[in-house]
């Protein structure tokens, strides 16, 4: 189905629920329902470049919008967090994020920073070729020589893929918060609880003064 009710939108989206029925669908991809939206409501809603579906189309078919380097054509395409977008022809570049109110937004970032992703890690696995395998937040993954990265870090990569900077999850560390209670947060880690069986992983971070807590996977790295 190519679209949905209106009112029966996830939270995250920054739509008035009240104003017309329907509204596009995004199309299958990486990112569950909740944390992402369809490309035609962030020209139309968000950025209010156009004011129709048709006209979202024409600028996707004349590309004009790229998403993390890749001319988009689907009016459906599942835009995800940190997902970059690119507007060549009239200089501006976005990366879509999270507010302290659970919705999405977007953070205006130069150039140069639109052409790099920045990706969590969430699994690694060993190939049959005996490299390391890393799987991230996003369902894309890369494959590395070392196997010095762990689940948690985030990598800042380029167009290319290659791997520009290695923030690593551990004390000290900056994190946004994109998921739970405190979506859209930002704190220095204080301390990571690690546990094994049914009982989720914690960590505790500060802001300024004030300590809070979280679950371990709801914690983004971020350079500081």
């Amino acid at each position: 189905m190519g679209h949905k009710k209106r009112i029966n939108t996830p939270k995250s989206w920054p739509i008035k629920k009240k104003e017309n029925k329907y509204v596009v669908r995004p199309s299958s991809g990486p990112h569950t329902l909740e944390h992402c939206l369809p490309i035609t409501v962030l020209l139309k809603e968000m950025l209010k470049y156009v004011k129709t579906t048709r006209e979202a189309r024409k600028v996707l078919n004349d590309g004009k919008l790229l998403v993390n380097g890749r001319v988009v054509k689907d009016h459906r395409f599942p835009v995800g967090l940190m997902d970059n977008l690119s507007f060549p022809e009239i200089n501006e570049y976005y990366k879509l994020t999270y507010n302290t109110h659970q919705k999405f937004q977007l953070e205006k970032i130069t150039k140069d920073l639109a052409n790099l992703k920045t990706l969590k890690i969430v699994n690694k696995t060993v190939t049959k070729q005996n490299k390391t395998q890393l799987n991230f937040f996003n369902g894309h993954n890369l494959i590395v020589k070392e196997n010095g990265y762990k689940v948690g870090d985030t990598l800042i990569v380029d167009d290319k893929n290659q791997v520009k900077n290695h923030l690593k999850f551990a004390p000290g560390a900056k994190v946004y918060i994109i998921d739970g209670s405190y979506v859209g947060e930002e704190g220095i880690v204080d301390k990571i609880t690690a546990r094994k069986g049914v009982s989720p992983s914690e960590i505790t971070f500060k802001q300024g003064d004030k300590s809070l807590k979280t679950l371990t996977k709801y914690a983004f790295v971020v350079e500081k």
